[in-house]
């Protein structure tokens, strides 16, 4: 397989290429890739420039969000990584005799799904095995907990079915439990199915369950990561939207609450609307959260996926929490300007008196959050270095947000 230069220059910025490297490089992330890309584009380079004429490009380069020195893009970074040519030719043929192919964000056949719905948030390289074409089928995405009982594999593997029955492709994480129910029920089905895996994607392609699959060009494996790497539990939390962005719809098997990767995806589901998010209507707590949540509950008697989905309702932006809630009465004489009336909507510091509290309700209190103080609470060191500290982070701070709103009281931001 070639790959042009801009391949090329894209697999040595964002990749690892064998196991030593893990310590001693530190590819660029999709966000920091994104941040690169922009500014050649701006500068009319391309990343092929960086191959063809890499002194003068660097000589230019500045990055324009330095931040904190483990996650700032240096020239010394950039040239350490374009200079591993030697690895990557080595490891993207021994790749190759094994059916992986690299599909970078340059590429005609990169995911067109995932384009659209991450845009620059997208992963610079997927490494792929298998039939690349389902990634243009229509898919139902299976995501739930990797401990189950028969009862939830049933259900699982029945709806799996009810999708192959509809035409549609299944798309699941290959991790046990659900994922691999769903994905093992819609092959045994004569169906298709794509797997979003988070780590070991040689091993996983040598598994005797997919060797039927993948012979019949029945299922593509692929996996924004390093195609030998190990579980990493931050690359697993990170690899689910890829299933939601895949799906024209997802269905949650079975769900934790405030914890974990299927309740975790699910919520950023929630909050981007990338999909409608079908949630089975049983008894377990975190299915029944994400349902009051604004997931659609799916009866057992589900019977098809070709009806309309229903439009997920857009979860609240963080800004929007400090609006005043619609329950709660303005005053009755309105500020003579806008800009008045923005200051007076901001103004979470001034109590409310009896005097000035809208006629009929309730003198409302101050509440004081310290967001330093959730975010020391939610993270083990000083940055947030994963989406899963992104996400328990911020549903913390949303969580209180709310709880205050509810309670009709003003918000102090320490």
């Amino acid at each position: 397989m070639q790959y042009t230069e801009t391949a090329q220059a894209i697999l040595l910025l964002t990749c690892y290429f064998n196991r030593s490297e893990v310590k001693n490089v530190q590819p660029l992330t999709p966000v920091q890739y994104a941040r690169l890309a922009g500014w050649l584009h701006h500068n009319k380079y391309t990343p092929a420039c960086l191959l063809s004429d890499a002194d003068k490009v660097l000589a230019q380069w500045q990055d324009p969000k330095p931040g904190a020195k483990k996650n700032e893009i240096t020239i010394e970074r950039l040239q350490q990584l374009l200079a591993r040519g030697g690895s990557m030719a080595f490891a993207l043929e021994h790749w190759a005799k094994q059916g992986v192919h690299a599909v970078t964000r340059s590429c005609a056949n990169y995911p067109q799904k995932i384009r659209e719905k991450l845009g620059e948030n997208r992963p610079p390289v997927f490494f792929t095995i298998g039939n690349l074409e389902l990634l243009n089928k229509p898919g139902i995405g299976f995501v739930g907990s990797r401990k189950i009982d028969a009862d939830d594999e049933s259900f699982t593997q029945n709806k799996a079915q009810l999708a192959v029955a509809q035409d549609f492709v299944v798309v699941s994480g290959g991790a046990k439990g659900v994922d691999q129910a769903s994905m093992l029920s819609a092959l045994e089905q004569g169906g298709e199915s794509i797997g979003v895996l988070a780590d070991s994607l040689l091993r996983t392609s040598a598994s005797k369950a997919y060797r039927d699959g993948l012979r019949d060009n029945r299922l593509l494996l692929l996996s924004p990561f390093y195609p030998e790497a190990g579980f990493n539990k931050g690359n697993a939390m990170a690899r689910n939207r890829y299933i939601y962005t895949l799906s024209e719809a997802v269905v949650v098997v079975k769900s934790g609450i405030n914890e974990g990767g299927t309740w975790s995806g699910a919520n950023e589901n929630l909050k981007h609307n990338w999909c409608p998010l079908w949630v089975r209507n049983n008894d377990h707590p975190g299915n029944q959260e994400l349902i009051k949540r604004g997931a659609h509950p799916m009866a057992e008697d589900f019977a098809s996926f070709n009806s309309p989905q229903p439009e997920l309702e857009q979860a609240p932006a963080i800004d929007d929490l400090f609006a005043t809630p619609d329950t709660v009465e303005t005053p009755a004489e309105a500020p003579s300007t806008a800009t008045e009336s923005t200051a007076e909507t901001l103004d979470t510091t001034a109590p409310v008196t009896a005097a000035t509290a809208p006629t009929g309700q309730p003198e409302k209190t101050v509440v004081r959050i310290n967001p330093t103080e959730i975010f020391s609470q939610q993270t083990k060191g000083t940055y947030i270095e994963t989406q899963a500290e992104v996400d328990a982070y911020l549903n913390a701070l949303k969580d209180k947000l709310q709880a205050a709103l509810d309670q009709h009281q003003r918000i102090n931001i320490q």
